[in-house]
């Protein structure tokens, strides 16, 4: 496992332990198969993956190579119509959004959570680069031709908190390697 991977999941394990130790129904938000954070660790828990993804190509490459594996389904699909798109179940245990909400614009954040929160029964995970980060790797923000990979909004702390979610904040602020832990239990 790479240390950033290892490090997240460290961090995830002493965060939000029911991911673990309570497994369920698991909606996970944006993934290609160079980047499907902890969806091993969270199966090997007994978690049942679904996959939402925007990109079709990333669609296409999730489905011949993790679906029936590790995740049992992938969905075409854009994170801020959640409310339209029809997924495997109307409502999820968890959903697990890891460097994502970057990829949305600023207005489109809160909206965004709170349909999530409209599916999610027990808790939902959030992550994103603390505060502005461009995407450094790749060309004008794009990585491997995906526009969706593009930075449009830069977040801080008190967005989180203005959604009432738990904040861890590792890292540098407005550098690479910084980014922000979210997460919000709906039952408890």
């Amino acid at each position: 496992m790479a240390e950033i991977n290892r490090r997240r999941h460290m961090l995830m394990r002493g965060m939000v332990p029911r991911l673990y130790d309570e497994p369920g129904t698991l909606l996970y938000v944006g993934a290609y198969t160079g980047r499907v954070a902890e969806t091993l660790e969270l199966y090997r828990a007994g978690n049942e993956l679904t996959i939402l993804e925007i990109w079709e190509p990333a669609v296409i490459e999730l489905r011949q190579n993790l679906q029936g594996k590790r995740v049992q389904y992938v969905v075409h699909g854009d994170v801020r119509e959640i409310d339209q798109i029809e997924l495997p179940y109307e409502q999820y245990d968890y959903t697990v959004w890891l460097h994502g909400p970057e990829h949305v614009g600023c207005h489109e954040f809160v909206p965004t959570v709170k349909k999530l929160e409209e599916i999610t029964l027990k808790g939902i995970i959030l992550s994103c680069p603390w505060g502005r980060v461009p995407h450094g790797l790749v060309k004008r923000g794009i990585l491997a031709g995906n526009i969706h990979t593009q930075h449009r909004c830069y977040l801080y702390p008190e967005d989180f908190q203005g959604v009432r979610y738990n904040l861890a904040a590792l890292g540098p602020k407005n550098r690479a390697g910084g980014y922000l832990f979210a997460w919000k239990w709906l039952t408890d």
